[in-house]
């Protein structure tokens, strides 16, 4: 009766385990989402809106700020 008690409590605290983790992604990913802005290019030239789904192109030597001001 022991072991199946045991088991029981491991299953529920490894499943509370992966809830929390997939949640806590979740939530990061909603942030980027957010406000983000990621670059399509290893040059660091064509770069995505993630708010709008806008793709641009940057002059050269120019840097973006990661974060966009919520609306």
């Amino acid at each position: 009766m022991k072991k199946i008690d045991l088991f029981k409590l491991s299953v529920v605290i490894i499943l509370i385990f992966l809830i929390t983790i997939l949640f806590r992604f979740s939530q990061i990913l909603n942030t980027y989402s957010d406000n983000g802005r990621f670059t399509l290019s290893t040059d660091g030239i064509e770069v995505i809106d993630t708010r709008y789904g806008t793709v641009y192109m940057l002059p050269n030597n120019k840097k973006i700020n990661n974060e966009i001001p919520r609306k």
